[in-house]
This record gives C-alpha cells, sequence and structure tokens, in this order.
C-alpha cells in the first residue's frame, strides 16, 4: 500500500518536472519560433519574438556556464 503511494508521488514529481522543464526551455521556443513566422504582420509578433529569445537565453545560460566550469576543471 505504502508503495504504491510513493510511485504515484513520483510520477506526480515527475509530471511537475517535466511541465517545469517545458515552461522553462520550451516554450519562450515556442514563442520565439511563432514571433519570427510573423515577424513582418504586427508590431506585437516582434514583441513576442523578441521576448522569447530574451527568455531562452537566460534559461540556457546557467546550463552554459555549467558546461564551461566543468572543462575548465577537466584540464
Amino acid at each position: 500500500m505504502t508503495k504504491r503511494i510513493i510511485v504515484e508521488s513520483r510520477d506526480d514529481y515527475m509530471s511537475r518536472l517535466a511541465i517545469r522543464k517545458f515552461l522553462r526551455y520550451g516554450f519562450p521556443v515556442i514563442l520565439a519560433m511563432g514571433g519570427y513566422a510573423n515577424y513582418n504582420s504586427y508590431d506585437i509578433f516582434r514583441y513576442v519574438a523578441w521576448l522569447g529569445t530574451l527568455w531562452f537565453i537566460l534559461a540556457f545560460t546557467p546550463q552554459i556556464i555549467k558546461l564551461i566550469k566543468k572543462k575548465k576543471s577537466r584540464r
């Protein structure tokens, strides 16, 4: 009985993690792509594209810094 509860809570945790990862990495990509696809039609799409790109850069900067630090520590 307790095992089943643990498994379910872990699944809930994994799904929450997946949602958070999507919001952090997937959502800005979609924003940027949608914005660039309609770049010349309306001004709002330019802001959406700019926002998506900025969000994407901010989301990935910590990962890139970690990678650089790992490579430096190997030398």
